[in-house]
């Protein structure tokens, strides 16, 4: 029976993904946004409205809006829940970028598509290895 492929927990997935942003985008603003709800004063507070993305910034005067999930070992559904699609509907129709990641590939392949479309070619990795992104050219 062949081994199950270990899932790489969120956390480490967001890690990833801000790791690229901040070398590759680094002119960019990136933060990682947690929702959460704390005590104060003897009552709860809720610091964001669910479904708002893990990672949001700002590149190139575009806002852009990263929900990281899990990898998973087979594929399978994203696990997206509701408020999530609603947020992902509300950035779209104001002109951000909303990109469902499980990789860092996923990432890439958004941004290039969203901010390079007729430049797809020039992303790929050269013979050499070295990158022909034509923002660092």
């Amino acid at each position: 029976m062949p081994s199950q492929p270990a899932l790489v927990p969120e956390k480490d997935v967001q890690k990833a993904i801000l790791a690229l942003l901040r070398t590759k985008y680094a002119d960019g603003r990136w933060d990682r946004f947690t929702p959460a709800r704390f005590g104060r004063g003897g009552r709860r507070v809720k610091s964001a409205n669910a479904g708002v993305a893990d990672i949001i910034g700002c590149w190139r005067g575009r806002y852009v809006a990263i929900e990281c999930k899990r990898i998973e070992g087979g594929g399978g559904n994203p696990d997206t829940k509701k408020a999530q699609t609603e947020y992902a509907v509300q950035v779209g129709n104001a002109g951000g970028l909303y990109i469902l990641a499980r990789s860092i590939d996923d990432v890439e392949r958004a941004m290039r598509e969203s901010f390079y479309p007729d430049q797809a070619c020039c992303f790929e990795q050269t013979e050499r290895g070295g990158s022909r992104d034509p923002k660092t050219r």
